[in-house]
C-alpha cells in the first residue's frame, strides 16, 4: 500500500517542539503509512529551495507548526502557507495547522482551517505537553484513512476511464512498471529541473491487454515540452513529450532507466 506524503513547514525556533511531533508520528512512518519531509525554511540555496518546492507541490497532507516565528517569518507565512492554501482550496491537499506556542491567528487565512489541538490552546500551555502531541497524532492518522480512501476512490475512477480510453490521444506519456508498484502515485513536474513545476499525478494501474497484464501509469493530453517524473520523492527521470506520439518509458525491474 502507497504511503501518505507528508510535509511539514515549521520555523527554525520551532525546530525541538518539531522532534517531539515527529516522535509521535514515528508510529505512522515505522509502519510505513506515511513518508514524512520537512526541510530549513532560512535557505537560500536555489536547489535547495527547490526541493522544497518539488515536496510541497506533491504532498497529500500538509502540518503547519504555528508559533509567533511561524508568522514572522516570510519563508514559512508568504511561501509555504499561502502554497498549502492554494492547494487546500483547489483539492490537492489536506493542510493541518497546529498551534505550537501561542500566537492570535484569527486575523489569518489560518482563520478558514481548523486548529489542532482541537481545544485551541497551544501545545506548550499544555501541563503534559504528550498529552497534546498524541491528540494531533490521532487527528493525523483519521486524515491519513481519508486520504487513503479518497485516493482508492480516484484510482478506481481512473481505471474505468482508462478502459474505456484504449485509443490514446496526442501528447501522451505511458510509464511501464512492475506489479510491484501497483497502486503507487508517480507526480509529472513540466519543465527542465531547475524550473520545473507540478503539472499532475497518475497511478500505477493494472490493464489487460489480450493475454498480457500491463501495470502502467498514463498522462494524457500533455504540452510538448521537457517533463521530470518522481516516484516517492526520492527516483525521478527526465523525458521529452513531443505532438502527435506518445512516450513509452520502462521502469521495470533490470531497466537500465532506473532502478527503484
Amino acid at each position: 500500500m502507497e504511503p501518505i506524503k507528508v510535509f511539514l513547514s515549521y520555523a527554525d525556533e520551532d525546530e525541538k517542539l518539531l522532534q517531539q511531533l515527529e516522535k509521535h508520528l514515528s508510529v505512522f512512518r515505522r509502519s510505513g503509512k506515511i513518508i514524512l519531509w520537512h526541510g530549513k525554511n532560512t535557505a537560500h540555496d536555489t536547489e535547495w529551495q527547490r526541493e522544497i518546492e518539488t515536496y510541497l507541490n506533491t504532498a497529500d497532507i500538509i502540518l503547519l507548526l504555528i508559533s509567533p516565528d511561524f508568522i514572522a517569518s516570510d519563508h514559512c507565512y508568504s511561501i509555504e502557507m499561502q502554497k498549502a492554501l492554494e492547494r487546500y482550496k483547489a483539492g490537492d491537499a489536506r493542510v493541518m495547522p497546529i498551534l505550537m506556542r501561542p500566537v492570535d491567528a484569527s486575523d489569518t487565512p489560518l482563520r478558514e482551517l481548523p486548529m489542532l489541538p482541537a481545544s485551541g490552546q497551544a501545545v506548550t500551555r499544555w501541563r503534559d505537553q504528550d498529552e497534546a502531541l498524541l491528540e494531533i497524532s490521532l487527528e493525523l492518522g483519521k486524515a491519513i484513512k481519508e486520504v487513503r480512501s479518497a485516493m482508492n476512490q480516484l484510482s478506481t475512477d481512473k481505471v474505468d476511464d482508462h478502459e474505456q480510453n484504449v485509443d490514446l490521444g496526442k501528447g501522451t506519456l505511458i510509464v511501464h512498471t512492475d506489479k510491484t508498484l501497483l497502486g503507487r502515485t508517480i507526480d509529472l513536474h513540466e519543465g527542465s529541473f531547475a524550473k520545473s513545476k507540478f503539472h499532475s499525478s497518475a497511478k500505477i494501474v493494472e490493464r489487460k491487454i489480450g493475454e498480457v497484464t500491463v501495470y502502467e501509469a498514463v498522462f494524457q493530453s500533455l504540452n510538448p515540452n521537457d517533463y521530470m517524473i518522481f516516484i516517492d520523492w526520492r527516483y525521478f527521470q527526465r523525458v521529452v513529450v513531443f505532438a502527435n506520439a506518445v512516450l513509452e518509458i520502462d521502469w521495470r525491474e533490470g531497466s537500465p532507466a532506473l532502478k527503484l
